[in-house]
């Protein structure tokens, strides 16, 4: 695509493997989950998440939830290796 029909343009700043477990509470905000005025999103009910369901904080518990929406149900149990890739916009 020619630079001019860009919307935006990212630099990619690293690339990495990890295990998804291992996500930081930091990475689960930058994942995009939705904090309500009642806490974090739980994307498999109507009801948001809080951390004494399972353990965790609750954007964790809520990114865990947004997992599993996607993916399927155990399927964050599986703790696969997932693609880390790190970027920031290019100003045109």
């Amino acid at each position: 695509m020619p630079k001019e029909a860009c919307r935006i343009r990212l630099e990619v700043t690293d690339v990495r493997v990890e295990r998804l477990n291992d996500i930081s509470e930091e990475d689960t905000k930058a994942e995009g989950i939705e904090k309500t005025p009642f806490g974090y999103k739980n994307y498999n009910k109507s009801y948001p998440v809080f951390e004494y369901m399972g353990g965790g904080t609750e954007a964790l518990r809520s990114y865990m939830s947004l997992w599993e929406s996607i993916n399927g149900e155990g399927s964050w149990d599986k703790n696969l290796w997932v693609w880390i890739i790190e970027f920031k916009p290019i100003k045109n």
